[in-house]
């Protein structure tokens, strides 16, 4: 309708330009005064106005005014040179309006235009002229008896500041009525930036619009999969100024225009809409909507005004999240100036939730609700209540997106959170599942860990949590702060307590580089440790309270890489307890050997009290050493000594139990190999002299591993001693 509106200006100045000199029609060779004509259409637009073919003008048997050869140029800061080409034009007028001097025009005939329509990035259009008052008034008198337009061969380009331009062919277009008065039935066909689309319906007299007033009506447009219905009051077309209509369609696409363009690809699918449509010249409202978007739905009400952005009211179902908005969301790309309540839930986060960030296996299962605010270049996330892959969150976060990476700043408060990156049961897992493509007998899990997502953002984060799960332990009461700069992950529990014992405690995770980086260490002193046991197997080997000093080092993107490269020292002790022993016993029986009989006593329980036990553990590039291993029951002492190997999965460690009773049961060394998948035990062949001389004269544990144990604090430990005692043999 543009087309029309703009047609019409020109083409009123036209008939200006000749209307006066209808009585000397049969005595005029029109072409002399088409210099005339030219003159008057260039000072009321203000720019060239050129009539290359014929201009003629016939009474009978109908008032006709033709014009052959126009062109009008554009703008002096146009990027084309002409604005209006077109073949030819003829009006079609009132006898009686001639006579009475003020000619009306009756029927618009276009053939072969071609007119660009474009917008300056300062705010300027080329539609507007320098004397277009003046054609506009006039066009109050030239226009109130039309009543049919006849286009063929129209093409409109419309150029629009940083978007691709719109291309609109007509190859027929007519809009008429069958009576004076009536409303205009309309039917159109053409391409819309190369796609075929016909429209129909049925307006009110052109003559209102054309006079700068509205257009109103009933359209239907299809366009391929397009169906579009509006039913109202169309406005200014150009600025949506006064459109107030009902609006319903469906495709199986959405179009590329207006806020439309501004949604999510996975949005871009399939749709169907129901809504109402107002609009002030300021921007527009959407009230009662129900929009289907793909295999999302939207209900609601909207509003965009130009000045502010997005505001209104929506749910969002998602097949992976519902979402509630209450508020103002800027843009909806972006965040920029949003100040809304969000609630939701879902199986996976929307990409517009500041939280996205977040790898996979933490964005499941969650629940949400919290005030998102923008504040210089700065989300700030109140009164937020989250749940998220089990771990729920409560506080305030920031996020700065003016650096090169967003920075998240907290503090929150826990009653659960997993931190974990290689926990058993989470993802990725350090024991891999079945799966297709791995290496025979291999456990460690050799899937790549998810990193990329620790370079995407920094932080610095407080948590203050009643429970906070790591990659090995579980604290409780924790005050934990996790930074992360540029892919270097830290993570130092302030305060806290690792089952029951009170612990300093601190991870490093270097993702900068190439391999990633671990280091851990953790002090812990009184922990219980049937606990610790029962989060790593089911029952625990043992319990009781023990003290730990671990420090550990490691490289890889793997969890097995991380374990098979992993180096630094382990030392534990543990006081008086119990120890679960229904396991090694099964080991030993399916070699026919009754050896833990010793261990077990007469009524082969499966769990025995333990009086200590002691292990001091190295590592070098994924070879782990036992320098000393005592285990001390009632009825006899078992030493180890060996290794393990996480490169290659492989065991290879010796158990030697020392009875301290006579038994009839021969206690003879065993033997642990094989691989971690495929375990073997079996009765350690030794000497007759060396059974006579004691079990425990064959093991001699390194001084200095034993002297490590006496440095931790664990002097007073029997197991330590007993070591001590062999490190002297």
């Amino acid at each position: 309708m543009r087309l029309i509106k703009i047609l019409a200006g020109i083409l009123v100045l036209l008939i200006i330009g000749v209307g006066g000199l209808v009585f000397y029609a049969e005595r005029l060779d029109w072409n002399t005064v088409r210099p005339r004509v030219e003159k008057e259409i260039a000072e009321a637009t203000g720019r060239e106005f050129e009539i290359s073919g014929n201009l003629d003008f016939t009474l009978f048997p109908k008032p006709t005014v033709s014009a052959e050869g126009l062109r009008l140029t554009n703008a002096d800061w146009g990027s084309a040179p002409l604005m209006l080409e077109a073949d030819s034009v003829i009006f079609t007028l009132t006898l009686r309006s001639i006579v009475l001097g003020n000619p009306h025009a009756r029927a618009i005939t276009l053939r072969g235009v071609k007119l660009l329509l474009e917008e300056h990035p300062d705010g300027r259009d080329n539609w507007h002229f320098d004397g277009g008052a003046a054609g506009a008034a006039a066009g109050e008198q030239i226009f109130p008896k039309l009543r049919s337009l006849d286009a063929a061969d129209v093409s409109v380009v419309y150029k629009r500041p940083g978007q691709e331009p719109l291309r609109v062919a007509f190859n027929t277009a007519d809009i008429g009525a069958p009576t004076v008065g009536r409303g205009l039935r309309l039917d159109a066909r053409g391409q819309l930036n190369g796609r075929d689309f016909t429209i129909g319906g049925k307006m009110a007299p052109l003559a209102g619009f054309l006079r700068g007033g509205h257009l109103e009506g009933q359209i239907d447009v299809e366009s391929g999969d397009l169906q579009l219905s509006l039913d109202g009051d169309f406005g200014r077309l150009t600025s949506l100024a006064g459109v107030d209509m009902a609006l319903s369609g469906q495709g199986d696409s959405v179009p590329a225009i207006g806020a439309l363009a501004e949604l999510p690809e996975d949005m871009r699918g399939k749709w169907a809409a129901n809504l109402r449509l107002a609009g002030d010249g300021h921007g527009y409202r959407i009230s009662d909507a129900d929009v289907e978007l793909g295999d999302s739905s939207f209900k609601g009400n909207l509003a965009h005004d130009v000045a502010t952005g997005y505001s209104g009211t929506l749910d969002i179902d998602a097949p992976t999240y519902e979402l509630h908005l209450d508020g103002s969301f800027g843009s909806l790309k972006g965040l920029e100036g949003v100040d809304a309540k969000v609630g939701g839930q879902g199986t996976d986060m929307p990409p517009i939730v500041a939280l996205a960030f977040l790898p996979a296996h933490l964005r499941r299962d969650w629940k949400a609700d919290f005030r998102v605010r923008e504040m210089d270049e700065s989300l700030a996330l109140s009164d937020m209540k989250l749940r998220f892959g089990g771990s729920d969150l409560a506080g305030t976060v920031s996020i700065d997106r003016s650096g090169s990476r967003p920075r998240v700043e907290g503090k929150l408060k826990s009653d659960f959170v997993d931190i974990a990156f290689l926990r058993r049961g989470d993802v990725p897992r350090v024991v891999q599942q079945e799966r297709s493509g791995t290496a025979d007998g291999q456990v460690l899990n050799d899937e790549p860990i998810p990193l990329e997502w620790m370079k995407a953002v920094d932080a610095s984060v407080e948590i203050d949590a009643k429970r906070l799960q790591a990659t090995l332990f579980t604290y409780t009461d924790t005050l934990t702060r996790i930074e992360l700069e540029n892919g270097f992950l830290r993570v130092k529990a302030e305060r806290g307590t690792i089952y029951g014992a009170d612990t300093s405690a601190e991870l490093q995770f270097d993702a900068s580089t190439q391999p990633a980086k671990l280091s851990i260490n953790v002090l812990a002193r009184g922990a219980d440790v049937g606990r610790i046991m029962g989060d790593w197997s089911e029952p625990p080997f043992m319990a009781g309270q023990g003290d730990f000093d671990i420090q550990l080092t490691a490289t890889g993107n793997s969890a097995a890489a991380l374990m098979g490269s992993v180096s630094g020292q382990a030392r534990v002790v543990v006081g008086e307890g119990t120890a679960q022993v229904g396991v090694l016993e099964q080991m030993v029986r399916t070699v026919g050997i009754k050896t833990l009989g010793v261990l077990l006593g007469e009524d082969k329980a499966d769990v025995v009290p333990m009086n200590c036990f002691a292990a001091n553990l190295t590592a070098d590039a994924g070879v782990v050493k036992a320098e000393v291993l005592v285990l001390d029951t009632d009825k006899a002492t078992v030493f180890g000594s060996g290794s393990f190997d996480l490169r290659k999965e492989t065991w290879d460690l010796i158990f030697k139990p020392k009875p301290k009773q006579v038994t009839l049961t021969t206690a003879v060394p065993i033997h642990l190999g094989g691989t971690f998948r495929d375990p073997e035990v079996s009765a350690e062949k030794v000497g007759t002299l060396r059974k006579l001389a004691g079990i425990a004269s064959l093991f001699v544990f390194p001084p200095a591993a034993v002297a490590g144990l006496v440095d931790f604090g664990a002097g007073d430990n029997q197991c330590v001693d007993l070591a001590a005692e062999g490190s002297k043999k």
